[in-house]
């Protein structure tokens, strides 16, 4: 409770605030008196001023659940993070099933996505061969040249920063090796 009402004051006077300086901009900007500069100038300074009383509150709010009491390991670790601008964010909304409930933990939300992809990727007739495509060029590739300084030039460009392959083989083995395979 005193969480949504603390943001929602918060929201609500940075807003006005906000709002207040783009029209005092706006009447500035068409009609460039000296009173519509001195009323955005005004405008702006409410504007710092309420950033200023929104940080300062967040900042002591913070505080204040890193010393009251019951701040556990966990608590404590996730509050330095939201401080620092690191805490994870919650970045897939809650989504809604075709029964009407709504998936809102991580897991259920990675179900429900999990069966709506299931139901997209199924084929009606697994056994059905796939369709022929009519073919694009008139000529074949008969004979690929593979040369030991190619294999060893492409060798060398490989980026040992990607994962592995199929085959388990590090880029780094082949990057390395390079010369030897």
């Amino acid at each position: 409770m005193y969480c949504t009402r603390f943001f929602e004051e918060t929201r609500i006077r940075t807003g006005t605030a906000a709002e207040r300086k783009y029209s005092a901009w706006l009447r500035f900007k068409r009609n460039p008196t000296l009173r519509n500069k001195t009323l955005h100038r005004e405008a702006c300074r409410s504007m710092t001023a309420t950033s200023m009383w929104a940080q300062r509150r967040w900042e002591n709010d913070l505080r204040s659940k890193l010393c009251g009491p019951g701040v556990g390991s966990k608590t404590w670790w996730s509050l330095i993070k939201e401080r620092q601008g690191t805490s994870h964010q919650e970045t897939i909304p809650p989504l809604t099933r075709l029964d009407g409930t709504t998936a809102t933990s991580s897991k259920e939300k990675a179900d429900l996505l999990a069966d709506i992809f299931a139901t997209k990727m199924t084929v009606a007739d697994p056994n059905r061969p796939p369709p022929q495509l009519a073919q694009e060029y008139d000529q074949e590739i008969t004979m690929v040249e593979v040369t030991q300084g190619k294999v060893e030039h492409l060798l060398r460009a490989v980026d040992v920063r990607k994962a592995s392959g199929p085959d388990d083989v590090s880029p780094q083995v082949l990057r390395h090796c390079s010369i030897r395979v």
